[in-house]
């Protein structure tokens, strides 16, 4: 996602772009970084492979580095995510959070952005965050559950692609951002992603990739546990589109129906 981003900023920008990406990343993500004229390089490896392998081709050719794992203004420019929520609810703002985390740039820069908004006197406290994860891939979640030091995860696994990130580099930082704001952290089994992301379309109309709604399963596993009440007020980020990774509901959705022309009867009421 953030690769397509920064391949149509680049388009309009004329800038040459060039975006690395694990060899497993689905075409449909990569094809819309192609149309805006990204060189796409696939690297067969892990995340950590893909990341250290564009570090190291940056610093043998005069490249700028835009990755968020190190960038700081990715965080800087998803602060607006805390500002848009501000303008939305003013006076009832939520009570919780809630972000899918690979990096966590999305709720470190949410976690700015409120520390504006206080330091302004716009609002009286910073929401409690919370940071969802796969169980294939989960070293922040892990370490904030258990009090313990960040592990890497050297071959993750789930079918949250975009949370597959075994090294994350900000994990500090989020762990911070959890405990200032009294926030806390899960985790959720692919299983469990899987089933939100098809509820997420017949429920509510959304049509969301699994790692987007992994925030969602995560709130389900907090509420079932008792550590998110019935009448707070929540926000789940959706960060992705499921047109984006469409064989995530393989097996899953019904075959449509094939009929000839005005055979009607054959359509149920």
């Amino acid at each position: 996602n953030a690769a397509a981003s920064l391949a149509g900023y680049s388009a309009h920008a004329e800038l040459a772009c060039k975006v690395f990406t694990p060899a497993y990343a689905s075409e449909s993500k990569l094809v819309q970084a192609q149309v805006y004229g990204a060189s796409v390089i696939k690297v067969d490896g892990t995340r950590k492979d893909v990341f250290d392998t564009a570090r190291a081709a940056c610093a043998k050719h005069p490249w700028y580095y835009c990755g968020f794992q190190l960038n700081p203004y990715a965080s800087e420019g998803l602060k607006t995510i805390s500002y848009e929520i501000f303008e939305s609810f003013r006076s009832e703002m939520p009570d919780r959070v809630v972000f899918p985390v690979g990096t966590g740039s999305g709720l470190i820069g949410c976690w700015k952005g409120f520390k504006d908004l206080l330091h302004l006197g716009l609002i009286r406290k910073i929401p409690r965050l919370v940071c969802v994860q796969p169980s294939g891939c989960s070293p922040v979640a892990k370490a904030f559950m258990t009090r313990s030091k960040i592990q890497p995860v050297e071959k993750p696994k789930t079918v949250a692609e975009g949370l597959m990130i075994g090294h994350p580099l900000k994990g500090e930082t989020i762990i911070q951002a959890l405990n200032e704001t009294k926030g806390t952290a899960t985790t959720v089994d692919d299983e469990r992603i899987i089933y939100w992301t098809h509820e997420l379309g017949t429920r509510e109309g959304l049509y969301a990739e699994p790692s987007a709604a992994a925030s969602i399963a995560g709130v389900c596993e907090l509420v079932e546990r008792g550590e998110i009440d019935s009448d707070e007020r929540v926000i789940c980020m959706i960060t992705g589109s499921g047109l984006k990774t469409p064989h995530s509901l393989d097996g899953r959705l019904g075959k449509p129906l094939l009929i000839r022309p005005f055979e009607i009867e054959m359509i149920s009421s």
